[in-house]
């Protein structure tokens, strides 16, 4: 068994063949996929695609250079996202061999977050605050 720890299947170029990119992703062995998100919306997204397909799971969080995104409510709303009250609420279905540790669906994670200085596309100190926020939410 395979597992693909990192695959954004939530970003537009995949909106013409998604499917076809996870079967192909199953035909080759990848029995699991986890998409990680890039911001709120972005979170609300690969929570719908993990729903959809037994093989996927979503990590929400926002990542180091949309930090600049976070505001007063992001805490609550992604709270509300792990928990389930943001979205229709589905049966969380049985991984054989996976522990999952949400409350939330087919959430197993927060991500993709962490401190990203490469970019440079948030200032440091924001991209540190929104961390400890996302890892207090953790």
């Amino acid at each position: 068994m395979l597992a693909d720890t990192h695959c954004h299947l939530d970003l537009p170029r995949f909106d013409e063949d998604r499917p076809a990119v996870i079967e192909r992703a199953i035909v080759a062995g990848v029995t699991r996929i986890l998409i990680p998100a890039l911001d709120y919306e972005s979170s609300r997204s690969v929570l719908s695609l993990a729903d959809a397909h037994p093989a996927l799971f979503a990590a929400i969080g926002v990542h180091p250079s949309e930090s600049g995104k976070w505001a007063p409510e992001s805490r609550d709303q992604f709270r509300n996202l792990a928990l389930g009250s943001s979205l229709p609420s589905k049966a969380q279905p049985e991984v054989p061999g996976l522990a999952v540790i949400s409350l939330r669906r087919r959430l197993v994670a927060f991500g993709e977050i962490g401190l990203d200085y490469y970019w440079d596309a948030a200032p440091h100190a924001v991209q540190q605050d929104v961390l400890r926020a996302e890892l207090d939410l953790a």
